[in-house]
């Protein structure tokens, strides 16, 4: 935080800043001790003291974290903190720091990244926090960060495919279209991302040259992009690989083993809280195609406005309006480690996969002639991706999943007040009140576009949610999925009332003592594991009983969102 040019320039000011700021004392410290870690071995005196001091501040930290259903620590994760036994003094400083220890959890439990770089390399690990990189690291590639074996130890970050060093942000990176930038530069493309996409991203290849929103390069001699040619058949494989996924890291994820010609497709939604409030919610599409190595190219898809609001007034000025919007690639919400999520996936044909594809092809051509809008509450996200899926599966199964009335939803502050009034009044006085309520909003400000030619105007007092007041809202996928995640032990139980072997019913006990989880819903979930000597198998058991396996799941859906934790 204090530059070499402050500290020789100004030293009044170094004393200063460091009382004002004690946290910024407490990163310099630590910085000061990994220097000193990096020219050699770790301490050799380990203090159990100072890693059950931090395993249990863990602990809290995570049972905090209001979007976790279960806030247990996994095993995997206790063994992670238990490295801390190396770096007795690195730690001893941490703890006494809250704002660094509590970085260094959303480091190393909520984002899934590497223990050794915060310990060694601190301020940088601190900078890619701070830099929306961390998250990206972590659901994406956390291989993407390397530490030189020789001595000084270095850092390493992938770009386009190989690895560059980050100790110095003056020091400048060449992307394809020979776009340079400094790592400086590059930091703040990524804190601003949230407001205008940038011109980078962070997928299977690290750090690229890509606009998620123009779906191309920057090309700096022509100051544009070069984007994506949407006129070939299979458009898709010019897109930068997101990730690519196993057989056994798509069971995980998505709960279902295809067989190697299938696709998946997958409704996500994320929610900020653990409500059914329609703001910080968002819904996207996640696509799994099979490649011919036995693997599956994975590809996420969402619908945002070509514009973010910055601030109250842009905010309000698009609240009851339809804006213009675009399909991202990826979208955003896939690396809000954040938030929670929940997602339904659905195994489908090439035939299918190719027909969702070409629906995305299609609602992208449109928002290149500015066709395609955007509103809240009327043409949000939850609503495309709802209509997407139901154009290639031809079902309406996935409505009831977002469906709901607008007063039923769980908004804050004034707009909750205005709804809570408006709920109160006789069934039909509500949507009138509704109505003149989103005239005041400016619902009567109109948007023109065209549709096979034809000029349409269209606002959302002449949408047809005017009439019955229902919205698509992405929060209620989650909520719907945690209601019942308690339930599908015994729901399934009763759907498959088979008896087992004694071995098999004996393996069902060992899963559970080898957990060893404790507490009165601990004690609950026992009883299903009991019930679950009835299932059809030792593997339906362990589907569906098997605790380990439910945190994990639990943990990547509602929570942890890394691709495996």
């Amino acid at each position: 935080m204090i530059t070499n040019f402050t500290r020789k320039n100004f030293p009044s000011i170094y004393p200063w800043v460091y009382s004002a700021f004690p946290e910024a004392k407490a990163e310099a410290r630590l910085e000061k001790i990994a220097r000193r870690l990096r020219k050699g071995p770790p301490f050799l005196n380990p203090c159990p003291k100072t890693t059950r001091r931090l395993i249990e501040l863990a602990k809290a930290w995570k049972a905090s974290q209001k979007y976790l259903i279960f806030s247990d620590l996994t095993e995997k994760e206790t063994l992670r903190l238990k490295k801390a036994d190396k770096f007795p003094e690195f730690f001893q400083n941490l703890i006494a720091s809250k704002p660094l220890r509590e970085a260094f959890f959303e480091w190393l439990i909520r984002d899934n990244n590497v223990f050794e770089v915060f310990v060694y390399f601190p301020k940088i690990a601190l900078r890619l926090l701070r830099a929306n990189l961390s998250a990206r690291i972590g659901v994406a590639k956390r291989e993407a960060l390397k530490i030189s074996k020789s001595l000084p130890k270095e850092l390493y970050i992938l770009v386009e495919g190989s690895y560059e060093p980050i100790l110095d942000e003056e020091q400048k990176v060449t992307f394809k279209n020979n776009y340079q930038l400094s790592w400086k530069e590059i930091f703040n493309i990524f804190e601003n991302k949230i407001y205008d996409g940038g011109n980078l991203e962070f997928m299977q290849e690290g750090i690229i040259n890509w606009s998620p929103l123009k779906l191309g390069l920057w090309n700096p001699e022509r100051h544009d992009w070069d984007r994506v040619d949407l006129s070939l058949q299979y458009w898709f494989r010019s897109l930068p690989l997101f990730k690519t996924l196993s057989a056994s890291e798509v069971k995980q994820r998505y709960e279902v083993s295809p067989k190697p010609h299938e696709w998946i497709v997958s409704a996500v939604a994320t929610r900020g809280s653990r409500n059914l409030d329609f703001n910080n919610t968002h819904a996207f599409l996640e696509l799994a195609i099979p490649d011919q190595k036995g693997q599956w190219s994975f590809y996420d898809f969402g619908k945002v406005a070509k514009k973010f609001p910055k601030n109250l007034v842009q905010l309000l000025g698009m609240l009851c309006r339809l804006t213009p919007a675009t399909i991202s690639y990826p979208d955003e919400n896939i690396f809000y480690t954040f938030r929670q999520e929940g997602k339904i996936a659905f195994v489908i044909t090439p035939e299918e996969g190719y027909q969702l594809l070409e629906s995305i092809k299609n609602d992208l051509n449109k928002a290149k002639a500015g066709n395609f809008l955007y509103q809240i509450e009327t043409e949000n996200c939850a609503k495309w991706v709802y209509e997407t899926l139901k154009k290639a599966l031809k079902t309406d199964k996935l409505k009831s999943f977002f469906w709901m009335p607008l007063l039923e939803t769980e908004a804050g502050g004034f707009l909750g007040a205005v709804f809570r009034m408006i709920a109160k009044m006789p069934k039909l006085w509500q949507i009138p009140a509704m109505k003149v309520g989103h005239m005041l909003a400016g619902s009567l400000q109109t948007t023109v576009i065209k549709e096979g030619g034809t000029s349409l105007v269209k606002s959302v007092f002449k949408h047809d949610f005017s009439t019955h007041g229902y919205v698509f809202l992405p929060a209620l996928l989650v909520h719907k999925q945690e209601a019942t995640l308690l339930k599908t032990i015994w729901v399934r139980s009763w759907h498959t009332l088979k008896v087992l072997s004694r071995k098999a019913s004996l393996q069902c006990v060992k899963i559970w003592l080898k957990i060893g989880l404790m507490g009165t819903l601990k004690i609950w979930q026992t009883c299903g594991i009991l019930l679950g000597s009835l299932l059809s198998s030792s593997e339906e058991a362990r589907r569906y009983i098997s605790i380990d396996r439910g945190i994990t799941i639990v943990g990547r859906q509602y929570g942890l969102r890394s691709f495996l934790s």
